[in-house]
């Protein structure tokens, strides 16, 4: 599931065009943090998610939601759903 977090959160990131510096000021976490969460090699917080979901303007419920269709290797499902969500 980190691996999957880190690919939503580094779409929703591209999609700005916010490079991984911008992300980590805007939300006040190092920049080491913002690439092991996108790498998926840490486990973020709750509290974190919720820093970084602001900067991204995208409703934290939307990033776990887009989760669940990460099932069975479904990225492509998963990547579809946040766009149709943040679209709305």
């Amino acid at each position: 599931m980190k691996t999957e977090l880190g690919d939503i959160i580094k779409y929703l990131r591209n999609k700005q065009d916010m490079t991984q510096e911008d992300l980590a000021e805007n939300s006040r976490l190092g920049l080491s943090t913002i690439s092991k969460i996108e790498q998926g090699v840490y486990d973020t917080t709750l509290f974190n998610l919720l820093k970084i979901s602001k900067v991204l303007s995208v409703d934290p419920g939307i990033i776990v939601s887009a989760l669940n269709d990460f099932k069975d290797g479904k990225t492509q499902r998963a990547v579809l759903s946040v766009q149709s969500k943040i679209k709305k």
